[in-house]
């Protein structure tokens, strides 16, 4: 697991709004009911998106949540940083050890550092966008007849 249930929740209900093909709010219970978030932690996860400039809300009837931005211009490190639930992936040692760095590496420094390079560039690249898109499709494939 990469991220956190609450960074993995704030994803999903980011990710559905984006899919979304009207920017107008939706409702707590149906972001819940469409994403598995659970309602409790949503609205918690939402206040902290909406601080950070990632969603906006309207509140009373046929208020709700929609994003602040185009689904392109939000990057899932955006997400990422608000929840500041990212593995300690910079600074720790993946064998655990207490000197691991180029100097002295351990034996999977090399891979390791790799792996959080490549790991922060797609966080930083990929849109909520391009995820949402990606969600659709996969349903759709599920979704259609076999053959």
């Amino acid at each position: 697991m990469l991220f956190s249930p609450p960074c993995e929740h704030a994803l999903r209900a980011l990710i559905f709004l984006a899919g979304l093909p009207e920017k107008k709010p939706v409702s707590a219970d149906l972001i819940s009911e469409e994403t598995g978030v659970p309602r409790q932690f949503l609205s918690k996860i939402m206040l902290e998106m909406k601080h950070h400039g990632l969603v906006k809300t309207i509140k009373g009837p046929g208020g709700g949540y929609f994003l602040a931005k185009s689904p392109g211009e939000i990057v899932v490190s955006d997400v990422t940083d608000v929840m500041n639930r990212r593995l300690k992936t910079t600074t720790s040692c993946i064998l655990g050890l207490e000197i691991c760095m180029d100097e002295h590496p351990c034996p999977l420094h090399t891979q390791w550092k790799k792996f959080k390079q490549d790991v922060e560039l797609e966080l930083n690249s990929l849109t909520l966008f391009e995820l949402s898109e990606k969600v659709r499709d996969k349903k759709a494939h599920l979704q259609s007849p076999s053959e």
